[in-house]
């Protein structure tokens, strides 16, 4: 067996054997390393993390999480919109045959074979995925639809473990507190006017 020259093993290495051979690399534009796909599917496997937290041999597996939600975007620009359609869509993905969740480079290959393998069947994979799928869609909606700061803070602290800074959220997009207030009690300060005559 013959090995690759360690230059050649890594992207850099690559990088500088393709220009010695003459080649050009053209850059990829900075917008494209944080796409609202790759914010999705952080967010998604951070959500997926916080609730398997004490079960984590049992949590939907990453590979299954980015090749469904890469099949639903449709290269929506705003995160909000790429989580919509991904988790209105990731459903009607998973087939219900085999193979269910298809490796997209070797349709071949099922990601989820896990989920009908009886070695694995204790775990519950896939009634935890759609478990999952649909505590995600819950708690997405319940965060989008806030529009309270403390609400927004609690979700992200229970759902995906982060400490949100209420008074920044509050100024960035808005929002206010939630606050029970007494009602106004008014004072007079002055005699009131009498329309009417008193006679003797």
């Amino acid at each position: 067996m013959v090995r690759e020259p360690n230059e050649t093993r890594t992207i850099s290495g690559r990088i500088a054997s393709l220009r010695r051979e003459g080649g050009e690399i053209d850059p990829l534009p900075l917008a494209r390393w944080n796409l609202p796909l790759q914010k999705a599917v952080k967010l998604l496997k951070r959500h997926r993390d916080v609730m398997f937290k004490d079960n984590p041999e049992g949590k939907p597996i990453s590979i299954i999480i980015t090749t469904v939600a890469a099949a639903a975007y449709q290269g929506e620009i705003e995160l909000d919109d790429a989580l919509n359609r991904i988790l209105a869509d990731v459903a009607g993905l998973v087939r219900s045959t085999r193979p269910r969740v298809a490796n997209p480079v070797n349709p071949e290959e099922d990601f989820a074979d896990k989920w009908t393998d009886p070695k694995y069947r204790h775990l519950n994979l896939e009634q935890n995925f759609w478990g999952w799928l649909e505590q995600a869609s819950h708690d997405f909606r319940t965060i989008w639809s806030a529009r309270d700061v403390d609400l927004i803070a609690e979700q992200a602290d229970e759902r995906f473990a982060a400490q949100i800074n209420r008074e920044r959220l509050r100024d960035s997009v808005g929002l206010a507190t939630a606050t029970i207030s007494a009602p106004k009690v008014r004072r007079m300060t002055e005699t009131p006017a009498r329309p009417w005559k008193l006679t003797s």
